[in-house]
């Protein structure tokens, strides 16, 4: 690498020395240059974020400081602290001693995910070492979207999170299951893993669900008729439960179509670029759109503006289109049709779905 060096030449470093070279010679020089470039900035943004280590078992806090260079946004990694418990007091103390170094006078704004009381506490601390409110702009919107999914979901009573969540534990735990399944019905194609706190991601295990749905009824029919060994597990009874629901398909496909129509806004927003300001009319969009699924275009048209949007009295039953007019996706609109059709559901289940 440095032929025109004679230090270079002649420099030999073992494996292990060159193991602690790193982390203790190399990587504080680093940290310190990251640390003289944040504390120079007339403004800058902490961001911090705590997740566990599985590998420690213990928690991970990692924080970093986001940047304005004139030309670009830059996001730099500061550092981790590893803590047993991770208490408001415990995150607080932590991310005090990083402000610290790079001085707290300066910093506009907190980034993180729902840490409302550290927030609290850092504003006053804020208010009362430079005399100013740190800028709030809420928390972490991707976590408000996938709860807001999830509750919307789950109040209906549908329970389709445990259907699909119970497929994949089936074969998953059993490889005597998956075995049995695989050559009763000849398909070779996994199901996924449910997701239980990122809601909305879970539009590949929806359609995965779907995909193999023919199959793992034809797999619990044969399992009833004595063809196949019982495997006599909770997942087992869940999907069984599921298959005598002639309408889980359509229920599948319905939370298909709308996780569908929210996961391009998550992962429009998962980057480094300062893509704020276009948040409010990006979620204007959204929500109109998917209010639009069940109310008159007539009384959304008034709303021109977010805040109007959010005074639409949604619950009024004189906003709500007739039943047979309310847009469920196209794929649960096909299955429900095709169900109908073929005497398989009656009416009123079709009212009611």
């Amino acid at each position: 690498m440095f032929p025109d060096s004679k230090i270079a030449a002649s420099f030999a470093c073992g494996e292990r020395k060159c193991s602690y070279l790193c982390p203790f010679g190399l990587a504080p020089y680093f940290k310190k240059l990251t640390l003289a470039d944040v504390s120079k900035q007339s403004v800058y943004v902490m961001l911090f974020d705590e997740s566990l280590n599985h590998y420690l078992w213990s928690k991970q806090l990692d924080m970093h400081a986001r940047l304005w260079n004139w030309s670009e946004v830059k996001t730099k990694y500061i550092g981790s602290e590893f803590m047993g418990h991770s208490s408001v007091q415990d995150i607080t103390e932590k991310v005090n001693n990083l402000l610290s170094e790079i001085g707290i006078k300066n910093l506009v704004q907190i980034s993180m995910d729902v840490n409302w009381k550290v927030f609290k506490i850092l504003q006053k601390q804020v208010q009362k070492d430079a005399g100013k409110s740190l800028i709030n702009i809420s928390s972490c919107r991707l976590h408000i979207l996938h709860n807001a999914f999830r509750d919307g979901y789950k109040s209906i009573g549908w329970e389709v999170e445990q259907g699909l969540s119970s497929l994949y534990w089936l074969f998953h735990d059993c490889p005597a299951c998956h075995e049995d399944f695989m050559t009763a019905t000849v398909c070779k194609t996994p199901m996924l893993k449910f997701c239980k706190h990122q809601w909305i991601e879970n539009v590949n295990v929806s359609e995965r669900g779907l995909l193999l749905w023919p199959n793992i009824k034809q797999y619990i029919q044969m399992v009833e008729r004595g063809e196949l060994p019982n495997p006599k597990v909770k997942s087992f009874e869940e999907v069984k439960m599921r298959c005598a629901d002639t309408l889980f398909p359509v229920k599948v496909g319905i939370f298909d179509s709308i996780a569908r129509k929210v996961d391009p806004i998550l992962t429009m927003y998962q980057s480094d670029q300062p893509m704020l300001p276009f948040l409010c009319g990006d979620m204007y969009k959204l929500i109109k759109g998917i209010m639009g699924r069940f109310l008159k275009e007539k009384h959304l048209e008034e709303a021109t503006s977010t805040l109007k949007l959010l005074h639409v009295p949604f619950q009024g039953s004189s906003l709500h289109k007739d039943s047979s007019q309310i847009d469920i996706g196209f794929a649960a609109e096909a299955t429900l049709t095709q169900l109908k059709s073929s005497k398989k559901i009656s009416d009123r289940q079709r009212l009611e779905i």
